[in-house]
């Protein structure tokens, strides 16, 4: 490898370096410099060439490096002498010149400055106030192509800036020009070397210096040696990655690629920025590319004592984990004091709670074997403690109740609790009492289930006012069907007259045709079905009546609401044609059955059917309207009865379902609140509102049932 300069430049040491740290160990390695910083001219050139010529007489390379523009344009020079035939890798600033290398063979390489056009980019961006760009490419005969390589590269940002090529000038009239230059400007620094007075070479980086010293707007630069000595970045090559595309090339030579098959590359660059530099010019890093490298950046106070600060956070975190850990311990003990302390002030409570309740509270085994009897269980069921403490819990159940407390016992193990099941029990001298009871499983401290606490309420009391209070209801309920059909009374009295009439004017008729000497008997057959018709009709009407006025307990059935409202529609049918009203009947086409009393609902539709006609007083015939409707829904079926009465004062509405309250002169207001129960007994609801054209309707709902057949 034949390198520009002297063996001592920084810069050419680090490149070295990285270059055999990239090359595998089984490779030769012969580093030689032209030092042409040190001693230029031909005569330099020539002594080399000899140097070189004796001291490789008798090796054979692989390839050799030309590590620079010079380096190159040595060996193309004397390569036939030295080297002939020996596979050629440059490593250049630019690509060299068809012209340069007519007539070359084995020869490619790796160019380093290529990115002129993204780093001005990224400048631009970064600044975007500037509109004049002034280039530094060289001074030397050997600098001016990095200028041939700018204008191409720069060629298409002509029409949006100005760009300038400080090119030619001393080391003092750069200087000069760039500590002039105008705002909103910048400098793209290329490359530049020069000659002093004294003919010393000036590199580029001590150019650099100066001009960094000197101007008053902002440097851009692409070579890494650059960073750190005054410009704010661009687009460089690190020597890192160059070293390593050169070292990449040669292995593929060695493993026997040949050289003109390998295309020159370019190395690759990466947005690096000197921190300093972005402080001086105010430029926010959140605005720099992503990937950027950002070098020279002060390192923080956690940067600087990072691990100081980590170790004494970690001390104090230890001192006060083990300072928490204590007063946590010192804490739980407190609790577990208070804790304990609490716990036999509550199961003395508990105690107390327990033998003063006027409930049983009884504990037994899995097996049904009581353990413990509260003073309530002594009132409620007659045993006392030592009596019953030790016997199995089905002494209190009669034996047709033995089963259920078997079930209940097996829930337990399961670990099912028992809510409210009431049911039947028995005391020491034999009487039986209805309970409420509420059974849940005991567990010990593992969760394994031991035993069972039982609740027990004696319910007797309260069942036997429930029943009364049934039988009252059912009684109102029985004299509110009364009173209704005597309202129905004269209608109902006509209707009955008809049937009959008939009958007797067919009875008088066969009368007449049996004094015939030879009667008709095809005319009294006729006769006779029609008294048998009649007849039907007027019993049937009887037995419709009978059945409402019947005093019986409840009986739920299957019921189809649909017959059940046409039945009692039939019913009033003759106080519809003498108040001269117009009912119309909607029932569902496809209907579930609801399980109820017939009675009872029969009631609550013969009510709603009453009040509508009630409320039509008044009112001119035309617009005496009943409309009664069933429609289902999924789990209910509604029935609606709606008029176009007057409606209902809308302060009186929220009262209407209230016993003893009526808006009828001589109404007892029971009515509708008889309803109300009968529909709630059933687990439905009922609803009145006044219509939007006039009148009123009510509603109500109860649950479908799940079976298909009715009565």
């Amino acid at each position: 490898m034949l390198f520009w300069y002297d063996k001592v430049y920084q810069g050419q040491f680090l490149w070295e370096q990285s270059f055999q740290a990239s090359l595998p160990g089984n490779v030769e390695y012969y580093p030689e410099y032209l030092e042409a910083n040190r001693f230029p001219g031909e005569n330099q050139s020539e002594a080399l060439h000899d140097y070189l010529l004796k001291k490789y007489s008798d090796r054979n390379m692989d390839v050799v490096v030309a590590n620079s523009e010079a380096s190159l344009n040595f060996l193309l020079k004397y390569r036939s002498d030295l080297f002939p035939r020996v596979p050629l890798v440059f490593y250049c600033a630019s690509r060299p010149l068809p012209s340069e290398i007519q007539g070359q063979t084995a020869l490619t390489g790796i160019v380093i400055i290529s990115s002129y056009k993204r780093t001005l980019e990224l400048a631009l961006n970064l600044n975007p106030e500037v509109n004049e760009v002034f280039v530094v490419s060289g001074s030397l005969e050997h600098d001016r192509r990095f200028e041939v390589v700018a204008r191409e590269e720069l060629r298409e940002f002509a029409g949006r800036i100005k760009i300038n090529y400080l090119t030619d000038l001393s080391p003092p009239e750069l200087v000069a020009r760039t500590a002039n230059l105008p705002d909103r400007s910048l400098v793209l620094y290329a490359w530049q070397q020069a000659q002093d007075d004294q003919g010393k070479v000036l590199e580029s980086g001590e150019m650099l210096s100066l001009v960094t010293k000197a101007t008053p707007v902002p440097i851009y630069g692409m070579s890494v040696h650059s960073l750190g000595r005054g410009i704010i970045g661009g687009h460089v090559y690190t020597v890192e990655a160059a070293a390593g595309k050169v070292a990449e090339v040669v292995q593929r030579i060695t493993n026997g690629e040949r050289a003109q098959d390998i295309p020159v590359q370019n190395v690759p660059t990466v947005p690096m920025f000197d921190w300093r530099e972005l402080r001086r010019w105010g430029i926010n890093e959140n605005r720099l590319p992503p990937g950027s490298i950002v070098r020279f950046k002060d390192p923080t106070f956690w940067e600087q004592y990072k691990w100081r600060i980590v170790g004494a956070l970690t001390l104090i975190v230890l001192q006060a984990a083990l300072i928490t850990v204590l007063l946590v311990e010192r804490r739980r003990r407190q609790r577990a004091w208070l804790a304990l302390k609490q716990s036999e002030e509550t199961t003395r409570n508990l105690a107390a709670i327990v033998e003063s309740s006027e409930d049983a509270i009884l504990s037994t085994t899995l097996d049904g074997k009581i353990t413990t009897w509260n003073a309530g269980a002594e009132r409620i069921y007659g045993y006392t403690t030592s009596e019953i403490v030790g016997r199995n819990v089905s002494t209190l159940a009669r034996a047709e109740h033995k089963e259920e407390v078997t079930r209940i016992l097996e829930q337990l193990q399961r670990g099912e609790s028992v809510n409210h099941l009431e049911t039947v029990r028995m005391t020491r001298d034999g009487r039986l009492i209805e309970v409420s009871l509420t059974v849940s499983p005991l567990k010990n401290e593992h969760g394994i289930i031991i035993g069972a606490s039982t609740i027990a309420r004696d319910i007797t009391r309260r069942k036997r006012a429930e029943m009364e209070t049934r039988r009252q209801r059912n009684e109102l309920a029985h004299l509110s069907r009364v009173t209704m059909l005597g309202e129905l009374s004269s209608s109902l009295a006509h209707e009955l007259y008809q049937p009959l009439g008939a009958i007797l004017r067919n009875t008088e008729a066969a009368e007449l045709f049996l004094q015939d000497q030879s009667p008709d008997l095809e005319e009294l057959r006729a006769i006779l079905a029609d008294i048998r018709k009649d007849d039907q009709r007027a019993g049937a009407l009887i037995d419709r009546m009978r059945s409402m006025v019947k005093r019986r307990e409840v009986e739920p059935s299957l019921l189809d609401l649909n017959m059940l409202v046409s039945e009692v529609i039939g019913l009033v049918g003759p106080e519809v044609d003498t108040r001269k009203v117009q009912l119309t009947f909607k029932p569902a086409s496809s209907l579930s059955t609801v399980s109820g009393d017939r009675n009872q609902l029969q009631q609550v539709v013969l009510n709603l059917l009453l009040n509508a006609m009630d409320a039509l007083n008044g009112c001119e015939l035309d617009r005496r309207l009943v409309d009664v409707r069933v429609q289902p829904s999924v789990t209910l079926v509604e029935v609606a009865v709606s008029d176009t009465g007057h409606g209902i004062p809308s302060d009186r509405l929220a009262h209407i379902f209230d016993p003893f309250f009526t808006t009828k002169p001589n109404g007892m207001g029971m009515g509708l609140a008889i309803s109300r129960t009968i529909i709630e007994s059933h687990g439905g609801t009922i609803r009145a509102e006044n219509n939007p054209n006039g009148g009123a309707a009510v509603y109500f709902t109860v649950p479908a049932a799940q079976e298909e057949s009715a009565s």
